[in-house]
Order: structure tokens, then C-alpha cells, then sequence
């Protein structure tokens, strides 16, 4: 079931909302915008604010925003794509680098550790020169390797894929996941998930969530998993997000139809979710306003 426009339930009424996620370039809307920065500080709790570190972005672009993040007297958490770095001394480096230009001792004690984009070229994000292929560090190496222990990162965020990755099978995928959550605990760090968005409401998010835990029963912590959801956004917009990261896009396909992915009907003690994370695709203004507009008046999200 799609739910948009006028018929619409957010599911920040239903789950907490602790995370927003937004890129290097939309970190300086809050540098320039200090009512923002008040706005995420006025919610409870607090979200951590996630730094992407999208293909197209250089190492200074991230750790910068980290840095502006941190300065603002907010918890940053930086995206670790593990195929943009050669070795564990190279994650060593930037990780030392990016600590250096924050101004707290500890700035960040969480990171979501992702393979990074397939099949692209980078530049190492240590040294300079031409553009190599990935290279063949992979999340789990990441984690095996201990350097995120080692830095100070004692909460590690995993992603999960509930529509799957193209050409991945499903079970190895899930097993995939469950690996390297065990593997991640065992280095005596907590993990979360946090869920790929959907266009789509229909109940097999909640079937994917209540399967994972399930399969993470047996671990030695509690692994929350996060409900990715989309901030206001246009579908055109949002169809061609959807089309580069393995995301059913949306069928509507009116331009000014603004809508709230995925949207959930099951109350909060009932999902298998634990809380919500935004992602600020349609802008990071635009989405904090939003959901600042639903958090003072629940009601008035049918009149948008």
C-alpha cells in the first residue's frame, strides 16, 4: 500500500526519531542557519546528525562536516564507505584526521560502516594522485581489523537492504548482515541497523524487520534496527534516487506530489522497528521544517 499526499500518517508519530542523515554540502544550512541547529536541539532525544560520504565527495568535504557538525554542539556520525580505503591504516588516518579538526576530545563515538558504491573509481582518502579501483577492503575486514575500536568507535551502524541489492540472493544477503553483526559485537562495540528507505508501506517492512530479529535472537546485545524514512521530496525527485540505490521508485509520478516514506500504521509497541531515520534527500531544511511542523501539530500534516 502507497500512502501520500492528503492521506498520510508520519511515522515519526509513531517511532522516535534519533537519527537524520544529510551530505557534506547540506551541512553548511546549519552553519548559516543557527535556528535550525536549536530546532534538532529543542527535539527529545536529540538526533545524531549522519554525515554521508557519497562518491562524488572528497575526504576533506567529510571530515569538514564532521567538524561543523561537532562545533555546533551536535553528535555527528560519520558514513565509513570501507572500498574508499586501501588498508586499516589508511581508515586509521582519516578517522585521526577527522577527530583532529573537531574540537571535543571525543567527538563521535558512532559511525555506519557501508561497502561503498560498486564499480566506481575513487581517490584514496589519504593520499593524492590518480584514481585507483576500490579497493578490496570490505565492511567486515573493517571490522575485523579492530581500527574502529581502536579510534574511539564503540557503536557501529550496519545498513540493511529490506528490497535487497540487484544480483545479491536474499539469504546471502540476511546472512550476510547477521555475520557481521556477530563479528562486530564480539569486538565489544553495540550495533544498530538502520533500513534502506522504501517508496512502498506494504507489510513486508515489518515482515523484513521482525525477520532480522529473529535471526539476531541469539546475540549478545540487543541490535536496534532503524526504519529509514524520507523527508518531504517530490517523486520525480525520489524516482530517480531510488533508481541508484536499489529502491523500487515511487508510482506516482505527479512532480509536486511531496511524500513521507515509508509511511507505517502499526503503533509503535506493535513494530519491529525501534526508531526512525531520516534521510533529507528533498533538503535539510526542508525536512527539519517538516517535521518540527508535525512535532507542534500532529493534525496539520493532512493539509500540506
Amino acid at each position: 500500500r502507497r500512502v501520500h499526499g492528503e492521506n498520510r500518517e508520519l511515522i515519526m508519530t509513531l517511532l522516535p526519531l534519533v537519527s537524520v542523515e544529510t551530505t557534506a554540502t547540506q551541512v553548511t544550512q546549519l552553519l548559516h542557519n543557527p535556528r535550525l541547529v536549536r530546532l534538532i536541539k529543542s527535539w527529545s532525544p536529540i538526533p545524531q546528525v549522519f554525515v554521508a560520504f557519497l562518491p562524488s565527495h572528497e575526504p576533506k568535504q567529510v571530515i569538514e562536516a564532521v567538524s561543523i557538525v561537532s562545533n555546533l554542539g551536535l553528535k555527528p556520525v560519520p558514513h565509513l564507505p570501507a572500498n574508499r580505503f586501501d588498508s586499516p591504516s589508511h581508515l586509521q588516518a582519516f578517522l585521526n584526521e577527522m577527530k583532529r579538526a573537531c574540537p571535543n576530545k571525543d567527538p563521535f563515538d558512532s559511525c555506519l560502516l557501508v561497502g561503498g558504491a560498486r564499480n566506481l573509481k575513487y581517490k584514496s582518502p589519504t593520499r593524492t594522485g590518480h584514481p585507483h579501483e576500490k579497493s578490496d577492503m570490505t565492511p567486515l575486514e573493517v571490522i575485523q581489523s579492530g581500527v574502529l575500536t581502536e579510534s574511539g568507535i564503540t557503536n557501529i551502524g550496519l545498513p540493511g537492504h529490506p528490497e535487497g541489492i540487484k544480483g545479491v540472493a536474499e539469504e546471502d544477503l540476511e546472512s550476510t548482515l547477521q555475520y557481521k553483526v556477530t563479528q562486530a559485537l564480539s569486538t565489544g562495540s553495540s550495533v544498530f541497523i538502520v533500513s534502506q528507505f522504501s517508496c512502498d508501506s506494504s507489510p513486508f517492512l515489518e515482515t523484513w524487520a521482525k525477520s532480522m530479529k529473529q535471526q539476531l535472537t541469539g546475540s549478545s546485545q540487543y541490535v536496534p534496527i532503524r526504519m529509514g524514512v524520507v523527508g518531504p521530496i517530490s517523486n520525480t525527485q525520489l524516482a530517480a534516487i531510488a533508481r541508484t540505490t536499489n529502491v523500487e521508485p515511487p508510482t506516482d509520478e505527479s512532480p509536486s506530489c511531496e511524500i513521507i516514506s515509508p509511511l507505517w500504521d502499526t503503533p509503535r509497541n506493535q513494530s519491529s522497528f525501534d526508531a526512525a531515520h531520516l534521510f533529507t534527500f528533498g533538503g535539510l531544511e526542508r525536512a527539519l521544517e517538516f517535521i518540527q511542523q508535525r512535532k507542534a501539530s500532529p493534525a496539520s500534516v493532512g493539509s500540506q
